[in-house]
């Protein structure tokens, strides 16, 4: 399966809320009929500030046809490029990446859900694979393992790239029922020494959107 991630930040002088209705009320709907992937799914963070991190959106779509969904994927969709959201944008970030589920449990409705993007960071000098095999053998199963006893905790992915994008290695995506199960599960978590690779504070609160 392939898994390809988009990072998108909207250019000089556009609104974010012009870029994020212009995303979900137009661009979902013509990226999904153009690729028709297997699993297409968007997040709309919430305004961010100015800084390198401040990104507007991130979307993840799935191709169980590897070299169909890389043709496809290589650059901006054209559907984004016609309906003129591309007009819109300032950088992209894009790469593929693995993705381990490493917590999931049935979502019910809640009031007021959370999720947290996490944009890892390696550290100066960090090697990629060393950063990536700890992540997925050490760092997921750590931060994993009180998520059960939690009941509002819904959803632990991490998403190591194949290679460096941009400054990241990757992204981490936690959802929750609620802002109190977030804290309850970050009040368990201990250092399994995944800080010395990478910077894994650099989070982003969004609103998740499955397309497909």
């Amino acid at each position: 399966m392939l898994k390809v991630v988009y990072l998108a930040r909207r250019r000089e002088g556009v609104p974010h809320d012009e870029l994020v209705r212009r995303w979900r009320e137009v661009n979902v709907a013509d990226v999904a009929a153009e690729l028709h992937p297997d699993r297409y799914v968007v997040t709309f963070f919430r305004p961010h500030g100015d800084g390198p991190h401040a990104w507007d959106g991130m979307a993840v779509v799935h191709f169980e046809d590897e070299e169909r969904g890389r043709s496809l994927t290589r650059g901006l969709p054209e559907a984004a490029r016609r309906n003129g959201f591309a007009d819109l944008l300032g950088d992209v970030v894009r790469f593929e990446a693995d993705e381990h589920v490493f917590f999931e449990r049935a979502a019910e409705l809640a009031d007021q859900p959370l999720k947290l993007t996490f944009l890892v960071a390696p550290r100066p000098g960090a090697p990629h694979g060393e950063l990536v095999r700890h992540w997925v053998d050490v760092h997921g199963p750590a931060v994993a393992a009180p998520m059960a006893d939690i009941p509002g905790a819904r959803r632990y992915v991490a998403s190591p790239a194949h290679e460096p994008a941009g400054p990241y290695s990757g992204v981490t995506e936690l959802s929750y029922a609620s802002r109190e199960a977030s804290a309850a599960h970050a009040a368990c978590l201990v250092d399994d020494g995944f800080g010395r690779l990478a910077d894994n504070g650099i989070f982003l609160v969004g609103e998740e959107l499955v397309v497909r």
